[in-house]
């Protein structure tokens, strides 16, 4: 008869249960992780503003 490939894989070993709660953690930790991934490239895309020019020429060496 006609085989699918989802039962070749089970025949193989391949195929296993997917943990529903696995999968809401790895989503949740997926968007945590995007989230501040986004946090970390704007506050570094505002860093001047935010906290004033460093280095040899900067505001902040002068202050100092």
């Amino acid at each position: 008869m006609f085989e699918t490939r989802s039962h070749a894989w089970q025949e193989a070993g391949l195929l296993r249960q997917v943990d529903q709660r696995a999968v809401k953690r790895a989503r949740a930790e997926a968007l945590v992780l995007i989230v501040a991934f986004v946090g970390v490239v704007v506050l570094y895309r505002h860093r001047v503003g935010l906290l004033g020019a460093a280095g040899p020429g900067g505001k902040a060496s002068k202050e100092l």
